[in-house]
């Protein structure tokens, strides 16, 4: 049986190979990225794929903690966790 941090890397592979075959196929559109969304927040409930031990809180003087989970070699495709404290807020935005 796989690991826990092997099937937390083939599940976050899933999760990028399915959102750029998506984008490739119907184009970057509301409904491709909110069929992704609910690819990630499937993918984001599997709580034993973010342990603390691994992706611990951020430190005290710090709002949030933010670890790389995955990337293209472009980083056209990236995956990053965010810890934050509570209260911390970021709205939508836009990396391009």
């Amino acid at each position: 049986m796989a690991s826990l941090k092997e099937q937390r890397s083939e599940a976050v592979q899933h999760l990028r190979n399915t959102a750029r075959r998506l984008v490739e196929a119907r184009g970057l559109s509301r409904g491709v990225v909110e069929e992704i969304l609910s690819n990630l927040i499937m993918l984001a409930s599997r709580r034993a794929f973010w342990n603390e031990s691994e992706f611990p809180a951020p430190s005290p003087v710090e709002q949030q903690a933010r670890y790389l989970i995955s990337a293209d070699a472009d980083d056209s495709y990236a995956l990053y966790l965010n810890v934050m404290r509570p209260g911390k807020r970021i709205p939508p935005h836009n990396h391009s």
